[in-house]
């Protein structure tokens, strides 16, 4: 089995949605994040893997900085953010929005390969 690191459900503030006046909002997203670190093992040692408390703080970042028309850019960018700035083999990120009142969420998952992929 290949060792995980996830943050599920990370609540976060963004500008996102394909009608301007969607975008003109902050609206609650949730965020899923799963990394699979680029060393063989995960030992007791932070040098070893993933400060997830800085990858969180990348998502909001990313979440405040930027305006989406799209839930599937929003994770590809995240994605792509995350996997350039630490060592990982491989991330996966969901990005929930509730968009639809008859749906719990809408969602949209990219995955993006970094070292050792």
């Amino acid at each position: 089995m290949t060792d995980q690191i996830r943050i599920q459900e990370l609540e976060v503030r963004a500008r996102v949605g394909v009608p301007e006046f969607e975008r003109a909002e902050l609206q609650r997203v949730l965020c899923s994040v799963t990394m699979i670190p680029a060393g063989e093992t995960v030992r007791d040692d932070i040098d070893a893997t993933v400060d997830y408390a800085a990858v969180a703080a990348l998502v909001r970042q990313i979440a405040d900085r930027h305006v989406f028309r799209l839930i599937e850019t929003m994770a590809e960018e995240i994605a792509t953010q995350i996997v350039a700035k630490f060592h990982l083999r491989s991330v996966t990120v969901e990005v929930r929005k509730f968009a639809l009142r008859d749906a719990a969420f809408v969602s949209a998952q990219a995955t993006k390969s970094g070292d050792s992929a």
